[in-house]
């Protein structure tokens, strides 16, 4: 009898294990995917949303195939300078909810806005 439960225990915890392992899985295929198969566009932040219990976040705004999308995304410090600045977004053309803003590229002066679908290549 203590046989079987120690057998059971191990396969429930194997079980948990492997259903904590799934989004961390799915989070860098997603990764991935952005950077093999993703275009460029523009997004702009909204606001920062700090709640005190995890990192800040910046909400952004992008459009892509003429719709607008919006997303978040993980910032370091919570920095107010941040709110309506220009980033340049990557996204999945076949699943556009799939974003990662690149707040380490900030989107020149020069350039109005994108094209409908996006660029394949970062702009210089």
């Amino acid at each position: 009898m203590n046989r079987e439960k120690v057998i059971v225990s191990i396969g429930l915890s194997l079980i948990i294990f492997f259903l904590f392992l799934i989004p961390f899985i799915k989070d860098i295929n997603q990764e991935r995917r952005l950077d093999k198969e993703g275009v460029y566009t523009v997004g702009g932040i909204l606001n920062i949303v700090d709640d005190h219990h995890a990192s800040p976040s910046v909400k952004y705004r992008f459009n892509y195939e003429n719709k607008p999308y919006e997303d978040f995304s993980s910032i370091s410090k919570f920095d107010k300078a941040l709110i309506s600045q220009r980033y340049f977004v990557i996204v999945l053309p076949d699943a556009p909810s799939m974003t990662r803003m690149l707040l380490d590229k900030p989107v020149p002066k020069r350039i109005k806005g994108a094209p409908s679908a996006g660029w394949k290549t970062l702009p210089e």
